[in-house]
């Protein structure tokens, strides 16, 4: 659902939340959202940086805990905190969870998304 002033209603979805980011492309992403201590963070993401992930150079115990974690909590997306990597920080210590269950909001592309919790309606 749209309204007139460009912000879009969604729920918090794995799904939903992933296909901002992929239309995002290379572009900057701003979020919003509750960590799990119950505290408000805004991270800028850019969902196409991948420094820092070793994938199929990683090794055999990082593979199967990614694998482990994917199946075990698929709600959670990694991204790479661009404001961290700009700061010059090390590629692979930028990169958190956002939990899709607890975010608030995103602007992705001049559209500003407005989530609800999965399985309630706002």
């Amino acid at each position: 659902m749209t309204n007139q002033d460009n912000t879009k209603h969604l729920e918090a979805t794995p799904d939903n939340i992933q296909a901002i980011l992929d239309k995002a492309g290379s572009r900057i992403v701003s979020i919003n959202f509750t960590k799990k201590n119950g505290e408000l963070r805004h991270i800028m993401v850019n969902a196409r940086m991948m420094q820092g992930l070793k994938g199929e150079d990683a090794s055999e115990s990082a593979q199967k805990a990614t694998e482990t974690r994917k199946a075990a909590h698929p709600e959670l997306i990694p991204v790479m905190d661009f404001e961290l990597y700009k700061a010059g920080t090390e590629a692979s210590k930028c990169w958190r969870y956002v939990n899709s269950k607890n975010v608030i909001d995103m602007t992705a592309d001049g559209v500003h998304y407005e989530f609800s919790r999965y399985g309630e309606n706002k």
